[in-house]
Order: structure tokens, then sequence, then C-alpha cells
């Protein structure tokens, strides 16, 4: 009797550790499926980020030109505005020269 219980218990001993082995095996295939998993995932993520941070800079870029191209129009419109604010000048002296040549006239 004692034979068999030693037997049984080898038994025992001898499937649990295939059990245990099984699991440790499963346990490792498992952490390297997660590892890839997790590379993957980060991988894309950065993928990701690196996508909105173009587009981000493109846009910003886009934003710039529009206000270099705003600043080049006004600058246009400034020395439009300064040109005719000259000739306007121009056109105020002559007339007051000619208004002040009048009144010596009638002096």
């Amino acid at each position: 009797m004692e034979a068999r219980v030693k037997a049984a218990k080898a038994d025992i001993k001898a499937r649990r550790d295939d059990f245990l082995a099984t699991v440790n095996e499963g346990q490792v295939a498992v952490a390297s499926y997660w590892k890839e998993l997790q590379a993957n995932y980060d991988s894309k993520l950065a993928q990701i980020k690196s996508n909105i941070e173009a587009k981000k800079d493109a846009r910003e870029q886009k934003r710039a030109m529009r206000r270099a191209d705003d600043a080049e129009m006004y600058a246009a419109a400034a020395i439009d505005f300064a040109v005719v604010a000259l000739a306007e000048a121009e056109v105020a002296v002559l007339e007051a020269i000619e208004a002040r040549t009048y009144a010596k006239s009638l002096a």
C-alpha cells in the first residue's frame, strides 16, 4: 500500500511539474506577445504624434505666411496712403503760396 501511495505521490508531483512547466511556457509566450503588442502600440503612438506635429507645423507655417502676406499688404497700403498724402501736401503748399501771393497783391 505504501508503494502505491509513493507512486501516486510521484505521479502527482510529475503531473504538477508538467502543469507548472506548461503554465510557465504559457506565461513566457503571453509575456512575449504582450511585449510585442506594447512595442507595436508605442510605435503607432509615436507615428500618430509625429503626424500631428507635422500637421501642426504645416498649419503654423500657413498661418505665418498669411500674417506675412497681410503685413505686406498693409505696408503697401501705407505707402500708397503716404504717396497720396504727399501729393495732397504739395497741392496744399501750392494753394497756400497762391493764397499768400493773392493776399499780397491786394495789399
